[in-house]
């Protein structure tokens, strides 16, 4: 016997929040095309938009902080999404195989990890993995830390990539297995 009354989900817009006050996204309805989250969220749960091939969109509000593993993984029609400021921990494989996703704005001013949590091995799987479509990484101009894994495997990247100012921290293989065919422009010296 289960108790729904002690656990209720609350439904708006084809999305699953765990309360009314709608601040944590458990799940969405399968059919769903477009996602706008209400300002109030402020956790997207593991596979809360896993596989919805018709989600074209998603708008993610500005205090976002946590982004679940695979949270909108193998997500075909998505074409581009913008990591708002606020967030502050993105799981493994949170974009896995969006195919078709061009463009990232990548805002998060301070992202610590891009994983809350690791293997056993300490490794963990990278954020936008098997993205391959990926032409444009936009890194906002407040954007202090670019976390390890974050662009590992995005294999269809080419062009120039601008590191602003604010950066101090890249972490480890960042942008592993395509950094070879970018051009870097920050201002630098580096190599």
């Amino acid at each position: 016997f289960i108790n729904v009354l002690a656990n209720p989900i609350y439904l708006e817009d084809s999305i699953y929040y765990t309360s009314a006050a709608k601040d944590t996204v458990i799940g969405s309805h399968r059919q769903l095309h477009n996602a706008v989250l209400p300002a109030s969220v402020r956790v997207v749960k593991d596979s809360a938009f896993f596989d919805r091939g018709n989600l074209a969109a998603v708008s993610l509000p500005g205090g976002l902080e946590y982004i679940g593993k695979m949270a909108f993984a193998w997500n075909y029609a998505l074409t581009e999404v913008t990591i708002p400021q606020g967030v502050k921990f993105i799981g493994d494989n949170a974009f896995w195989s969006c195919a078709n996703l061009t463009t990232v704005n990548f805002n998060a001013d301070s992202c610590l990890v891009a994983s809350p949590t690791t293997g056993s091995d300490g490794s963990y799987w990278p954020v936008f993995i098997d993205c391959d479509n990926v032409r444009t990484i936009n890194i906002g101009e407040n954007v202090k830390r670019i976390p390890d894994r974050l662009f590992s495997y995005c294999n269809g990247l080419r062009g120039t990539l601008t590191i602003p100012d604010a950066v101090t921290y890249i972490g480890a293989n960042a942008f592993y297995h395509w950094i070879d065919d970018w051009d870097w422009d920050n201002g630098s010296d580096w190599d």
